[in-house]
């Protein structure tokens, strides 16, 4: 049996101190505040495990910053929104554990995104990038790849990248299939621009599970919108209730914002949910599980999604076997109140363990 290569994480247990201080030792890094009994400790220990740099990091040592870029849009209510913050989380903590540390890059747009990724290419300030949310024929991937490795957290067919993505085909299609396991048949979908290509898979999701239930697709009942924020869905409930007879007795919203602008709608137009409007979000923010009524949700683990990704890029960077180029998370139905499934008592993953139940 081969014998395991020793890493950076044993070198750090073993002398007691974090990753990125045994890294700093072990890199000969300038100006790091260790004393000099840690890092003879550190130093030490290293020669007694026989620890040996992988040959392409070692190659590349001189030139590396260990420094990640994650480039994030900001959100229009707050500086991050939940997800946002959820792959910054993720990224941190599994840069944290190889020794690497992350810089977090926000634009509000995709031009501007271009415009520090430029920058970023030119200076050479970081050794990748994390991007997310990807467009049809997205320029980002154009201007970074044979540049700059990066790992895209979505999904892109148009050409071969490393990615990490959600099931967000199977994790909408899950959601409506929820609301019509309720007898719901007039549903409608909230979502972004299909340009967006985890909101086209989603709308794909929501299409499939009406037409297995045999229930007639009706693009009235599809609104897209610009932004996710409470206020965009609160104009697209006023949308679909002046566009639909019959109105919708379900929705189904690509955010939890969005989510929570529906039901304050819902409730100023004397809406009672889910007695009269049943709603489903996405993301599962930590505000959700506190909003009145509690909200049904798609649970997307956003930080794992950045954890796998971000040791991906690490990888890549220090040009070690990757694995899979694509790797595909499931999602998790978080079952409250807002769906009305706990008081009909019925829901198609009641025993499933794809879904939690929750007040």
């Amino acid at each position: 049996m081969e014998k395991r290569r020793i890493t950076l994480k044993d070198i750090a247990m073993a002398s007691q101190v974090s990753i990125a201080t045994a890294c700093d030792v072990l890199n000969n890094k300038p100006r790091t505040r260790v004393s000099e009994t840690t890092r003879q400790r550190i130093l030490e220990t290293a020669s007694r495990l026989g620890y040996q740099p992988h040959r392409g990091a070692r190659s590349l040592r001189t030139n590396l910053h260990h420094l990640i870029a994650v480039s994030v849009l900001l959100a229009p209510e707050m500086p991050f929104s939940p997800f946002a913050s959820e792959l910054v989380s993720g990224a941190f903590k599994a840069a944290r554990e190889e020794g690497w540390h992350i810089t977090v890059s926000g634009y509000r747009d995709i031009q501007e995104e271009l415009r520090q990724l430029e920058e970023i290419i030119a200076e050479r300030s970081v050794d990748g990038v994390i991007i997310y949310e990807p467009v049809e024929d997205d320029p980002r991937i154009s201007l970074l790849k044979g540049k700059m490795p990066f790992v895209l957290i979505g999904s892109y067919e148009k050409e071969e990248v490393y990615s990490v993505d959600l099931d967000n085909e199977g994790a909408a299609f899950m959601a409506t299939q929820h609301l019509i396991a309720l007898g719901h048949h007039h549903i409608a979908l909230v979502s972004a621009p299909r340009h967006y290509l985890t909101c086209r898979s989603r709308q794909r999701g929501y299409r499939q599970a009406l037409l297995q239930a045999g229930i007639p697709f009706d693009q009235s009942f599809v609104v897209e919108v610009e932004e996710y924020s409470s206020q965009a869905g609160a104009q697209a409930l006023e949308i679909l209730l002046q566009r639909n007879q019959p109105r919708p007795t379900a929705v189904v919203a690509m955010d939890d914002s969005l989510a929570l602008g529906i039901i304050y709608k819902a409730h100023q137009h004397g809406l009672h949910v889910p007695d009269d409007l049943a709603v489903v979000g996405f993301n599962d923010a930590r505000y959700t599980e506190y909003s009145e009524p509690s909200l049904t949700t798609v649970r997307v683990f956003a930080e794992a999604m950045a954890r796998q990704a971000t040791q991906m890029l690490i990888r890549l960077i220090r040009q070690e076997p990757v694995g899979a180029r694509h790797i595909v998370m499931p999602a998790q139905m978080i079952i409250r109140r807002s769906c009305g499934s706990w008081k009909k008592g019925k829901s198609v993953f009641q025993n499933d363990a794809g879904s939690k139940g929750g007040y």
